[in-house]
C-alpha cells in the first residue's frame, strides 16, 4: 500500500471509496476502501482490470435498473 503523500485521488466513489493513482506512474490504479488511507484496503487495477471492473459495474446496473422497472419502482434509489 501508498501512503497518502505519494498518491492522487482520481474519483471518490462514495464515503470510504476512492479510486487513486501513484504520482508519476501511468502504470495501475487503487481501489481504495476505508476512510483512511493508511487503512483502507487496496485493490491494484491495470488498465484491463479497471476496464473489466467498469464493464461487469455497467451490467450489474443495466441488470438493476430492468429489475426496478419490472418490480415497479422505477426512478427509486437504494
Amino acid at each position: 500500500m501508498h501512503t497518502a503523500l505519494d498518491v492522487n485521488t482520481w474519483a471518490i466513489v462514495g464515503p470510504g471509496c476512492r479510486i487513486t493513482h501513484v504520482v508519476n506512474s501511468h502504470e495501475d490504479v487503487s481501489l481504495h476502501f476505508g476512510s483512511e488511507m493508511d487503512d483502507a484496503v487496496e485493490f491494484v487495477l491495470t488498465e484491463d482490470g479497471l476496464d473489466r471492473l467498469v464493464s461487469v459495474a455497467a451490467t450489474a446496473l443495466a441488470d438493476l435498473r430492468a429489475a426496478r422497472v419490472l418490480a415497479g419502482v422505477v426512478g427509486q434509489k437504494s
